[in-house]
């Protein structure tokens, strides 16, 4: 049960992420010159993009939880796996993305 709280966790934290870029853009797009790539532009799908690796957390977690339940129940325990992994890539790829189009590497 901890190990799916920490997972919903993690997805409401990158969903607000998602928030949090959407706003600052959006405040940032007043100030944008119309000849650059404007910061809406990125900004939106960035915001896109964290809300749909929130769901898929979201979506792992709750696989993960059904696994180690059945797992239990036959008195084994899973440790590891691909799930822990692909979570941190898809972070990571999120947080990559979001640092290279950050205001201050727009010009």
């Amino acid at each position: 049960e901890r190990t799916f709280l920490a997972y919903i966790r993690t997805s409401l934290v990158v969903a607000q992420q998602g928030v949090l870029i959407a706003q600052l853009f959006r405040l940032q797009a007043a100030e944008a010159l119309a000849d650059r790539l404007g910061f809406r532009r990125v900004g939106t799908p960035l915001s896109v993009a964290c809300h749909c690796v929130a769901i898929l957390v979201a979506l792992v977690g709750a696989y993960r939880f059904w696994r180690q339940q059945n797992a239990i129940a036959r008195g084994k325990v899973f440790a590891g796996g691909w799930e822990l992994n692909s979570v941190g890539i898809l972070l990571g790829c999120v947080s990559r993305q979001h640092a290279d189009t950050w205001p201050w590497r727009c010009n």
